[in-house]
């Protein structure tokens, strides 16, 4: 317990930054133990899970 309170007062992140990241780190590793071809080409895409907006600054 001590070690993670020392963790804690180090550390830029927040105990429910560390979750996310777990979580986040499990469920990548779950998709790359699947190995399923379709999954993994689409997960890898990031155009499938971001957002973009096009700034025009040329009016020609």
């Amino acid at each position: 317990m001590d070690g993670q309170q020392v963790l804690g007062v180090l550390s830029p992140f927040s105990q429910e930054e560390y979750q996310l990241e777990r979580e986040l780190k499990n469920i990548i590793n779950r998709i790359i133990e699947s190995n399923s071809e379709e999954t993994i080409p689409r997960f890898a895409d990031y155009r499938n899970y971001m957002t973009y907006e096009i700034l025009i600054t040329n009016d020609v």
